[in-house]
């Protein structure tokens, strides 16, 4: 959980360079999603 919130923080400071107009899905949702999704790969490997 500590990796996954470490992550999430990371993009959630990238996620705020972007344009936020633009964005269909919240930033909270998108890095959510990501982090997840990242945690994913590392363990099916």
């Amino acid at each position: 959980m500590k990796l996954k919130e470490v992550l999430r923080k990371a993009l959630l400071k990238r996620v705020q360079t972007f344009n936020k107009e633009e964005m269909m899905v919240p930033a909270d949702y998108w890095t959510a999603y990501l982090s997840s999704a990242y945690l994913g790969l590392f363990s099916a490997g």
